[in-house]
C-alpha cells in the first residue's frame, strides 16, 4: 500500500526547526549558565554552539546526504579521494575530544606563571590550529546543490572547538600582561558533583572595580585592595601578583 503524503502543517503553526531551533538552544543554553553560575564563559558559548551543532546534523545531515549521493551517481562532478582526505578523520574526532581534553588537563595541571605558554600552547593546538587545518580538504566536496548545509555543518563543527580554544590561542600570541588594579572581593565558588559532593574553591574568582571578573591561580595570594597582577587577557586569569 503506497504511503499517503505528509500532511501540511496547519497555517499559522510554530514550527521549531532549523534556523528557528538553533537560535533558542543557543540562547537557552546561555540563560541555563547564566542564572546557574552568573556568568556566561567561553565553555558556555562553546557548550552552546555544540548542541546546535547536533541539532543541525539532525536537521541537515539527511538531506546533505541525499545530494551527495546524487552527486555520486553522476547528477554532479565527482572527486576521488585525495592524499589530505585522512585528515577529515582527525577533524570530526576533534570536535567532542580536543575541548574535553583540553578541559581535563587544565583541570588537572592548574595554570600558573610557569606552564602557561605549555598548557596553552597545547590548548590553541588542539582546539584552534588542528580543527582549522584539518577542515580544509573537506572543502573540496562542496558543490553548489549542497553549499548552504555543507558549510553551515562545517563552520559549526569548526567553530566548537575553536571557541574553547580561542582564548588561549589568544593569549599564546599576546602573551600575559602586568596590570594595576584594584581587587573588590575575592568570590568563593562550590559546585555539587552527581553523586552530591560540594567541591568548594576558595576565592577562585576575583572581582575588579573595573567591572571585570577574572579567574586566578591557588598559588596567587591575593587581598581586596590594589595590587599588580599578571593577567592573560584570552583566558581572563591572574597567574602572579606583586603588591
Amino acid at each position: 500500500m503506497p504511503n499517503e503524503p505528509a500532511k501540511p502543517d496547519p497555517p499559522g503553526k510554530l514550527q521549531f526547526t532549523g534556523p528557528r531551533a538553533m537560535v533558542l538552544i543557543f540562547a537557552g543554553t546561555l540563560m541555563v549558565f547564566w542564572l546557574g553560575y552568573g556568568e556566561i564563559s567561553g565553555f558556555a558559548v562553546s557548550f552552546a554552539a555544540f548542541l546546535v551543532l547536533i541539532s543541525a546534523a539532525v536537521e541537515y545531515l539527511p538531506k546533505l546526504t541525499e545530494q551527495m549521493e546524487a552527486v555520486r551517481a553522476g547528477e554532479g562532478q565527482s572527486r576521488g579521494p585525495g592524499p589530505l582526505d585522512g585528515l577529515a578523520v582527525i577533524w570530526l574526532l576533534s570536535i567532542p575530544f580536543a575541548p574535553a581534553l583540553t578541559w581535563m588537563l587544565q583541570n588537572m595541571i592548574e595554570v600558573d606563571d610557569s606552564n602557561w605558554s605549555s598548557v596553552l600552547g597545547f590548548t590553541a593546538l588542539a582546539c584552534v590550529v588542528v580543527p582549522l587545518v584539518c577542515v580544509v580538504p573537506l572543502f573540496g566536496y562542496i558543490r553548489r546543490s549542497n553549499a548552504r548545509l555543507a558549510l553551515t555543518i562545517l563552520a559549526l563543527g569548526t567553530a566548537y572547538p575553536v571557541l574553547n580554544g580561542a582564548g588561549a590561542a589568544y593569549d599564546m600570541v599576546k602573551g600575559p600582561v602586568w596590570q594595576s588594579v584594584e581587587i573588590v572581593r575575592l568570590v568563593d565558588l562550590s559546585f555539587m558533583t552527581g553523586t552530591g559532593t560540594i567541591i568548594s574553591a576558595d576565592g577562585a574568582k576575583v572581582d575588579l572595580a573595573d567591572g571585570r571578573r577574572l579567574s586566578r591561580s591557588s598559588k596567587v595570594p591575593l587581598q581586596p585592595g590594589p595590587a599588580r597582577v599578571l593577567v592573560l587577557r584570552g583566558t581572563r586569569r591572574i597567574i602572579a601578583v606583586v603588591r
